[in-house]
């Protein structure tokens, strides 16, 4: 994919354009996640890759691409209420009145592993 690209770069003709647009778009067809094509095209943002994608699969992959945004959405909004809730609750946690990493995991819905690693904290078994 990045050779494609930095093909298209130096030369700019509507050829290559072509053959980027093809790449492009087959990559994301096949499920290759955005951000791994951007980071291959030395690209900063995922969003510049939509110059690049064929129309006629576009719709296809805007719609992939609303429900990435969307499920990422999530899960940030969903680490920042778990650093709020911890936040409040580290002063009842050194007095032992707060609730242990085991309860808020079962609260949120994930393991407690994932929760530590959201905290930054080393995982003991």
């Amino acid at each position: 994919m990045a050779e494609v690209l930095a093909l298209y770069s130096r030369s700019g003709d509507a050829a290559s354009l072509a053959d980027v647009r093809r790449a492009v778009t087959a990559a994301m067809v096949g499920g290759v996640s955005y951000e791994e094509i951007a980071a291959d095209a030395g690209l900063g943002d995922p969003l510049e890759l939509l110059a690049f994608i064929d129309e006629s699969s576009a719709p296809a992959i805007l719609a992939r691409i609303a429900v990435l945004r969307e499920e990422r959405a999530k899960a940030l909004d969903r680490d920042i209420r778990i650093k709020e809730l911890m936040a409040r609750e580290a002063p009842k946690a050194r007095s032992r009145t707060g609730l242990s990493e085991v309860q808020l995991a079962k609260n949120f819905g994930v393991q407690r592993t994932v929760l530590r690693n959201w905290l930054g904290k080393p995982v003991v078994w």
